[in-house]
């Protein structure tokens, strides 16, 4: 404004020629009054100095001062971002990739990889969830919108598996093995050596059964047959399970999710898997026991439990769909029907769903055991289903 405009007169009435040669004319003669300050200002410093009234030492120990006391000054943490948010390198990566591209996210991943293995611990960049299709297991990034096949070879069952992601490894539990019989392992992936390694084995073979992380450990419930009852918790530090009490209510193919410091279980297969469960229930691990919940308004025989907003989440798909979608409120301890989370119009197996930052991801295969081929998120606020391309990436080691 100051120099496009003098007393409401332009100053380049000829026209964008002429302002452009004006402005290299006032730019020339910017640099040569810089120029001729930058001389008087060493003549005068020269001077002081040699008149010992200030120092060369003492002059560049203030103008230091007065440098870091403008940058002081500064805020250098964005407004739209928590401060724990910045201390914390998985919010910081995940930020710049949701901002970035794929070989940036893949960059900071292999960075993150290099310390980590420096520092003898586990990378924990973006969030990715280990999804079971019949014999392979991919690791599924709800951010980045890729799903990743882990490298073989798998030591897990054929199908009907558990698993949950806890300090950067993957744990998968259980499963349906030759025959058709229910195995007790449980194996993990190490992202430092990109391998699978057995672990201790659950006391008990297990099938369409939950695994949760909750507090750094691994929490399996439920499953069909006599171990519809009973859960167990493996403690990853000491490499050792324990049992836990006998749960209120037998269960298989149910939901479970860790929400505010206590494992939720929601409805599932009877025992004799004539029909839905509505019960749900949940374990205190400061307390060591399980409480029964108010009911949900439907049966779920199949469904997945997610934590959203401070608020329990019940996905069933009965079928090749999402039919219906209950939340439960903690605080008020009733349950609502959310009928516009419904995707029944969709055709596909739901595979898994989980909540980041505060929208809710589902991923579908076509059927039990094909691929995953379509990802959706929702979004709370506009209350919309969003079809998210879903990328199948080599996993990056």
């Amino acid at each position: 404004v100051r120099i496009g405009f003098e007393c409401g007169q332009p100053l380049f009435p000829a026209g964008p020629v002429a302002m452009v040669a004006e402005l290299k004319t006032l730019v020339s003669g910017m640099q040569a009054d810089l120029t001729a300050l930058r001389e008087e200002l060493a003549a005068l410093r020269s001077s002081l100095d040699a008149s010992g009234c200030l120092s060369q030492e003492t002059f560049l120990l203030e103008l230091q001062r007065q440098r870091c006391g403008a940058r002081a000054r500064v805020p250098i943490r964005p407004t739209n971002c928590q401060f724990a948010d910045l201390l914390a390198v998985e919010g910081v990566a995940t930020a710049c990739a949701e901002a970035g591209t794929w070989a940036s996210a893949c960059a900071l991943l292999g960075t993150c990889r290099t310390i980590a293995r420096s520092l003898g611990q586990q990378p924990q960049l973006f969030p990715g969830l280990p999804v079971a299709v019949s014999h392979d297991v991919f690791l599924w990034h709800p951010v980045l919108g890729t799903v990743q096949p882990l490298p073989g070879p798998l030591p897990i069952g054929f199908w009907r598996q558990a698993s949950a992601g806890i300090a950067g490894r993957f744990y998968m539990c259980g499963g349906s093995g030759p025959g058709w019989s229910p195995r007790p392992n449980l194996d993990c992936f190490d992202q430092l050596t990109a391998s699978w390694h057995a672990l201790p084995p659950m006391s008990h073979g297990r099938e369409r059964h939950s695994a949760t992380a909750l507090g750094g450990k691994l929490y399996v419930c439920g499953g069909s047959g006599s171990q519809a009852r009973t859960a167990e918790r493996f403690d990853p530090v000491a490499g050792a399970w324990s049992q836990l009490p006998l749960m209120s209510f037998a269960r298989g193919c149910h939901g479970a999710a860790a929400l505010e410091g206590k494992l939720y279980v929601c409805g599932g297969l009877m025992p004799d898997r004539s029909s839905g469960d509505g019960t749900v229930e949940r374990f205190d691990p400061a307390l060591g026991t399980w409480e029964q919940m108010p009911p949900m308004p439907r049966q779920n025989p199949r469904c997945r439990a997610v934590a959203l907003g401070g608020k329990l989440l019940v996905l069933s798909h009965p079928f090749r769909c999402v039919t219906t979608v209950e939340s439960f409120d903690l605080a008020k301890g009733i349950w609502t029907e959310l009928h516009h989370l419904a995707l029944a119009d969709h055709v596909g197996w739901l595979h898994e769903a989980a909540a980041w930052k505060g929208k809710l991801h589902v991923v579908f295969g076509s059927s039990w055991n094909s691929p995953l081929t379509s990802m959706h998120r929702f979004e709370p606020r506009t209350e919309i289903w969003e079809q998210v391309p879903l990328v199948l990436r080599e996993l990056e080691l």
